[in-house]
């Protein structure tokens, strides 16, 4: 998004460069060629008429020529910005659904030989990538795409969410009704629940709602062994706190999804595990 914002802006300032540096040499030239006729000397005039025109003409090809290939390559620019996008999204989308339907196979799998780790393994790491892929495809598409409110179940979207977390023991306090988009909250959860599971080595969440004036505030947090970094860094696009940790796109992601729906999400430090505060409008 910042991108395609700083594309623009490119493309605008080109065309206002251009407008505005025509106009000032267009009125360089008409007041130079004013200022020649008032000349005591017809000759004198004329021929510092014909200065001013050839050279005023040329500032004004020059400027011209300048100024419409810098709008041209803004402009191309744009568009190429904007066909990388709708093939990342395309690719992006095409991959998910290969990768849900290898996790499908996985799970069945995993479920006919359940003490087998390296099936196991393979549907931690298939989880894993198909959470990457669709953080992604929400980033690229994030600013084409409008969230639709609508009153979701606490309880019914975290044990639907449970399945792909086998080693996580998901455990929620009360009913809540949350009002947000379902893809938004669902990946806002995808994210922290992956973060606790990969980073934390968590083996159980903890979700706790709590009404508020304006909505419901949910608490999550885990048993697992937290975040020794600074807070502030939490949710940073690009900010890497270990040699081991990831690019922070799902926490980033995450809490720019919260901020869309009128909301807010958080982090905060404890002994143990990692918490997570999200406000979001709704009724407990």
């Amino acid at each position: 998004m910042m991108g395609k914002i700083l594309n623009r802006w490119r493309f605008l300032l080109a065309l206002v460069w251009l407008a505005l540096t025509l106009s000032l040499s267009a009125w360089w030239l008409v007041l130079g060629l004013r200022q020649s006729t008032l000349l005591e000397s017809n000759q004198a005039a004329a021929k510092q008429q014909r200065m001013l025109f050839w050279e005023g003409s040329f500032l004004l090809g020059c400027v011209l020529i300048g100024g419409g290939a810098l709008t041209y390559f803004a402009y191309s620019d744009q568009k190429r910005y904007e066909e990388v996008r709708r093939f990342f999204s395309t690719f992006t989308h095409e991959l998910k659904t290969s990768l849900t339907s290898l996790r499908l196979q996985a799970e069945i799998l995993e479920e006919a030989h359940a003490k087998n780790e390296n099936l196991r393994r393979l549907l931690r790491d298939v989880v894993r990538l198909e959470l990457q892929l669709e953080n992604a495809l929400i980033l690229a598409q994030e600013e084409k795409t409008n969230l639709i409110l609508e009153e979701i179940s606490l309880s019914k979207m975290i044990q639907s969410l449970a399945v792909h977390w086998p080693q996580l023991q998901l455990k929620v306090e009360s009913e809540a009704k949350l009002r947000a988009d379902h893809r938004a909250l669902e990946c806002i959860f995808r994210n922290l629940f992956q973060n606790s599971a990969v980073h934390g080595k968590a083996k159980n969440i903890f979700i706790k709602p709590k009404a508020s004036s304006n909505g419901v505030n949910l608490w999550i947090a885990d048993d697992g062994k937290g975040f020794s970094g600074e807070n502030s860094q939490l949710g940073k696009y690009f900010v890497r706190h270990t040699t081991r940790s990831g690019t922070g796109l799902g926490l980033y992601l995450s809490k720019k999804l919260a901020k869309r729906m009128g909301g807010e999400l958080s982090f905060t430090k404890d002994k143990e595990g990692f918490h997570a505060h999200l406000h979001l409008g709704g009724r407990v």
